[in-house]
């Protein structure tokens, strides 16, 4: 007899799963346990059933045939990062199996922050320079022209003739590698809003944003990608996925701190710099050092 959802379904063998140790979960990652649990499962209980058994490549992997869809994870990576949104979602309540809260839509916005930040990482690599200033609509930035032109023109180039500030240069590695198009960015920059700092990290952010806390040892860590606020939009990076030697959450940052000094001599201190790659706390202790109070630390999914 083949079993269905019909005669079976989760919540009966849930304590069953949910009391084995992970050795014995893991037993059951194969193709015969998949036909089992695709069968017994629902759109909304595979994913339940997924992280129970444990998410992975493997499990994730069924989550996506429950929906009779397919995706082709490049790596472990991918699927470490798709399991990490989805639990975001979940989190949020906003999980409903429907359009991108579903399991490849999580795969698909994974791939996206690997590749936004293999470009920041290129970018750190090739060490080209470029100006950074504030910005924001009206600012008269390189970028911020080309954001609000009445229509798409070619990108800046980074050289140190082009004025961009940090979230610019997130935004530019997103546009250069085909995350984001033109006029998504150009949308960012349309509306002005009363507080458009703050609409800028909601458009930038896909799921409720995580609180970063530096001087707690389990403070919960940016995945590689994620999009990280430093006092909202007053300072904007790139998560790496990666500590430093001393422990330190590492970011891809385009912004003078902490090991260039401004260029005081301009009246809005625009600085020659480059996309580097150096920490939070790094930054953060920076900032705190020049007399400012700590930054308040948030980070979230990107929403490219």
């Amino acid at each position: 007899m083949t079993i269905t959802s019909w005669e079976l379904d989760y919540a009966t063998i849930k304590p069953w799963i949910i009391a084995a140790p992970q050795t014995e979960r893991d037993l059951l990652k194969n193709d015969r346990w998949k036909d089992f649990f695709i069968a017994v499962c629902n759109n909304l209980t595979i994913v339940e059933a997924v992280n129970d058994i444990g998410c992975d490549l493997v499990t994730f992997t069924w989550a996506i045939e429950e929906y009779n869809e397919s995706f082709a994870f490049a790596n472990t990576e991918e699927a470490d990062i798709a399991c990490a949104i989805m639990n975001r979602d979940i989190n949020d309540g906003v999980f409903n199996g429907r359009d991108e809260h579903r399991p490849k839509a999580y795969a698909e916005r994974a791939r996206e922050q690997i590749i936004v930040a293999d470009e920041m990482e290129n970018l750190v690599g090739a060490g080209a320079t470029a100006t950074w200033r504030g910005s924001g609509p009206g600012s008269g930035t390189t970028f911020e022209q080309w954001a609000s032109a009445a229509s798409e023109g070619v990108a800046p180039s980074i050289v140190p003739s082009t004025v961009i500030n940090c979230w610019e240069m997130v935004l530019l590695a997103a546009f250069r590698c085909g995350a984001i198009d033109w006029n998504r960015i150009h949308a960012l920059y349309d509306p002005t809003p009363p507080d458009w700092g703050a609409f800028l990290v909601d458009q930038l952010s896909f799921n409720s944003r995580i609180s970063y806390n530096p001087a707690s040892p389990g403070t919960a860590r940016p995945i590689r990608g994620d999009v990280v606020f430093f006092d909202g939009a007053s300072h904007v990076a790139l998560a790496a996925g990666s500590v430093d030697s001393l422990g330190r959450t590492q970011i891809y940052s385009f912004w003078p701190p902490p090991n260039t000094p401004f260029n005081t001599a301009h009246p809005q201190y625009a600085t020659v710099d480059q996309v580097k790659l150096t920490t939070i706390e790094e930054l953060n202790d920076y900032w705190v050092a020049n007399g400012n109070p700590a930054f308040v630390l948030e980070f979230a999914t990107a929403n490219w």
